[in-house]
Order: C-alpha cells, then sequence, then structure tokens
C-alpha cells in the first residue's frame, strides 16, 4: 500500500491496512490489473532483505510450520446476506455486468461465487520442543 496506494487486486476481502506509523486503520483500493506498480513492489518487498525485515519483522522463520485440521462441510453458499454483500462489491467494480443483472444478480453471484468460512475447531494447543543433549553411556 505505501508503495502504489493500493493493495493486491486479488484480495478484494482482505484490503484493511493500518497507516505506517500509525493506529489509524484504512479500506484501501485495490490496485488496478494492469498497472505493474503492484507486481513490482510484490517482488521488491521479497527479494530485498532490508524491506523484507522493515514490513516483515515479525514473520515466522522458513522452516516453523503449523499445522491446521482442516473438516470440510457443504452448504448453499454463498449465504444470502453474503449475496447481498458480493452484489454490491461486484456493482463498485468497473466490470462488464450481464444485459439482466438487474433481475438475475442473486443467480449470477450464487452461481458465480464461493463463500469461505472459517471457524475455530478447538483451542487447545500442542508444542513439542525438541534439544539436543549429549551423555555418557
Amino acid at each position: 500500500y505505501q508503495e502504489c496506494g493500493c493493495v493486491n487486486p486479488f484480495e478484494w476481502s482482505a484490503r484493511s491496512v493500518v497507516l505506517p506509523g500509525t493506529n489509524t486503520i484504512i479500506q484501501a483500493p485495490l490496485c488496478n490489473l494492469n498497472d505493474t506498480c503492484y507486481s513490482n513492489a510484490v517482488v521488491r518487498i521479497s527479494k530485498t532483505t532490508s524491506i523484507w525485515d522493515q514490513f516483515c519483522s515479525d514473520c515466522l522463520q522458513e522452516c516453523s510450520t503449523v499445522a491446521f485440521t482442516v473438516t470440510s462441510s457443504s452448504v448453499a453458499a454463498p449465504s444470502l446476506s453474503s449475496s447481498y454483500v458480493s452484489k454490491a462489491f461486484v456493482e463498485s467494480l468497473s466490470v462488464p455486468l450481464p444485459t439482466n443483472w438487474t433481475t438475475n444478480w442473486l443467480n449470477e453471484v450464487q452461481n458465480n461465487f464461493i463463500s469461505l468460512e472459517v471457524v475455530c475447531e478447538s483451542t487447545q494447543v500442542e508444542n513439542y520442543t525438541q534439544q539436543a543433549s549429549l551423555s555418557s553411556v
């Protein structure tokens, strides 16, 4: 966001940004898909150690892993309330809409969008630690 004034154009549902040096949270605009500023910034931040350390100082080491139990289930998705949110989002974009959008938008959203809900299955956390040791036999 600081480099281009916009965020990942594919992450439209995760646009909250804390402005650098403040505690202010804003809804950042999405970068234009045709503008190379965002993709260039991604390459630059991932390949420049000083920039990575500045913006990702609390990122985990590469060798750390976290495994989450995934249980899938299915329902009609997206829900009606999520469909209204998706409708408003789609209408705010400069994308061509079907000619019958005003009468058929719910069908279009339900046939062309998916919904993902993440819930906490368990709050139990297990930590395993290995420690090397030497002793005489």
